[in-house]
């Protein structure tokens, strides 16, 4: 199994390939949503997802509330 711990290399790969999926249950269920995620500087020094919710996409009804998330950033594969 592939794991990565290189914040440097990560950090690279979101720069490269932002278009990210992020999954939440914060909508009452489970939801998977495509957001295009900008990596800036932040708070911790992994740093701070940032992006765009559309107003009709449910999601953004839940972000004043305190929710987890699992962000998914997929690099192309070359096979």
């Amino acid at each position: 199994m592939f794991h990565e711990d290189r914040i440097e290399v990560m950090h690279k790969m979101m720069a490269e390939h932002p278009f990210a999926t992020v999954v939440s249950a914060a909508t009452g269920g489970l939801s998977a949503d495509h957001i295009p995620l900008v990596l800036r500087g932040g708070p911790t020094k992994k740093g701070c997802l940032r992006g765009h919710i559309a107003a009709a996409n449910p999601l953004w009804r839940d972000t004043e509330s305190e929710i987890q998330i699992l962000v998914v950033f997929k690099a192309h594969s070359h096979m």
